[in-house]
C-alpha cells in the first residue's frame, strides 16, 4: 500500500494539475471550469473533485496507453458535458472503466486523497465505490458527477501532456 498523499512527486504532479485546471478554466476551457465549480462546492460536489482529481492522476500515471487514447479521442475546444460527443463515447468510457478496474485490483488499498473535513484517508477502492458508476469501475448503478470529473480530468491530463 502506498500513501500517495505523502509522496512528494505525486503531490507536485497534483499541484501542477491543479494549476492547469485553474489556469485553463480562467481561459474559458469548459471542462476545467466544471471541475473548478465542483471543487468550490458547486451543488455540494467538492468531495468529488477533492477525491477524483488525484484518483484520475494516479490512473493516468499508471496507464499511459489510456492517456494516449484519451488524447486521441478528445479535443480541448469541445465540452465533455452531458450529451456531448465525447461524454457519450461508450468505447472511451469502457476503456476508462477497464483501466480503473485494473487500478483497483493492483492498487486498491493505496491512499489517494483525504476527506476534506475529517482528513480521513481515502483509498482507491473507497474513492471508486463512493463516487463512480459500475461502468467506470465503481459501485453505483448509474453514473453522474463522479464519472464526469474523472473523464474531464483525464482529458486535461492527456491534452496538456501532464504524465
Amino acid at each position: 500500500m502506498t500513501n500517495w498523499t505523502t509522496d512528494i512527486g505525486f503531490r507536485l504532479a497534483l499541484a501542477r494539475l491543479g494549476g492547469a485546471i485553474v489556469a485553463s478554466g480562467r481561459l474559458g476551457l469548459i471542462d476545467a471550469r466544471s471541475i473548478r465549480w465542483r471543487a468550490s462546492g458547486g451543488a455540494n460536489l467538492q468531495g468529488h473533485a477533492n477525491t477524483l482529481v488525484p484518483l484520475s492522476l494516479l490512473l493516468a500515471m499508471t496507464d499511459k496507453t489510456l492517456v494516449r487514447r484519451v488524447r486521441r479521442d478528445t479535443d480541448l475546444t469541445r465540452d465533455m458535458g452531458r450529451g456531448s460527443v465525447e461524454s457519450l463515447n461508450k468505447s472511451l468510457r469502457d476503456d476508462i472503466g477497464v483501466a480503473m478496474s485494473n487500478l483497483r485490483s493492483t492498487q486498491g488499498s493505496d491512499i489517494v486523497a483525504q476527506e476534506i473535513k475529517s482528513k480521513r484517508n481515502i483509498t482507491v477502492n473507497k474513492a471508486c465505490d463512493t463516487y463512480l458508476s459500475i461502468a467506470m469501475g465503481g459501485s453505483h448503478a448509474r453514473g453522474g458527477a463522479g464519472d464526469t470529473v474523472v473523464k474531464r480530468t483525464l482529458k486535461i491530463i492527456a491534452q496538456f501532456n501532464m504524465v
